[in-house]
């Protein structure tokens, strides 16, 4: 029976085809006075207005409210205060504020006819966090579901 070389489960590791899932989102500390300030980027391609209706779709489909909006800055807010917060099922459907600062990109080594614009995110939790390692997992789950409503790289 034939087996393909590229299969996962022929790999040498699992990854050699896909990255873990603390290695798809690289979070930074804001700073040492902010450690639960979390800053990642990610490029990605704008075609029209198109970023527009991405990031609305965003917003829609996670109930975010957006607290401000300027030229080049989003800051939204996705999550809601609870009574009881231990009642919710998920300690982190707290509230999260995601900051985005979008920046065009000067592509002009690259053949690529596709503008592309470097989107900063800055998420920081409102309130406190009990539980680090959960909060942490929350905001991978974040930064990948944009990146994948902006369909970045």
């Amino acid at each position: 029976m034939f087996k393909h070389p590229h299969t996962i489960a022929n790999a040498p590791s699992i990854s050699e085809f896909a990255m873990t899932e603390e290695e798809d989102v690289q979070l930074t500390p804001l700073s040492e006075d902010y450690p639960l300030h979390l800053v990642s980027e990610f490029k990605a391609c704008v075609i029209g207005d198109m970023l527009v209706y991405k990031l609305g779709a965003f917003i829609t489909d996670l109930n975010a409210q957006l607290i401000s909006i300027d030229d080049n800055q989003v800051l939204m807010k996705i999550g809601r205060r609870r009574f009881m917060p231990s009642w919710s099922g998920c300690e982190y459907d707290r509230p999260i504020e995601i900051e985005l600062s979008i920046t065009p990109v000067d592509d002009s080594g690259t053949h690529s006819t596709a503008r592309r614009c470097q989107i900063n995110t800055c998420i920081r939790p409102v309130g406190w966090v009990r539980n680090k390692a959960g909060y942490e997992q929350k905001v991978r789950e974040l930064i990948r579901s944009l990146k994948s409503y902006f369909m970045a790289d």
